[in-house]
């Protein structure tokens, strides 16, 4: 059985400014970027408010424009 190791919306928004762009980049590379934001999209939708919150101000710090904002 697969586990899901996509990390976390606390884990995005734990990282520096600086770090950003590498992780982008090996998610990419690791074609895992589809799956992290569907995940945060479901975070979302599905989620209770706080980890709602949380997945939001995750998008948006990956460079994801909210557009309800």
């Amino acid at each position: 059985m697969q586990q899901d190791i996509r990390p976390a919306a606390t884990d995005i928004l734990a990282l520096g400014d600086d770090d950003i762009g590498e992780f982008l980049r090996d998610l990419i590379a690791q074609k895992r970027l589809s799956d992290l934001v569907h995940g945060l999209n479901e975070e979302i939708l599905e989620g209770t408010a706080e980890m709602a919150q949380a997945a939001a101000r995750a998008l948006t710090r990956l460079g994801f424009v909210d557009e309800l904002a």
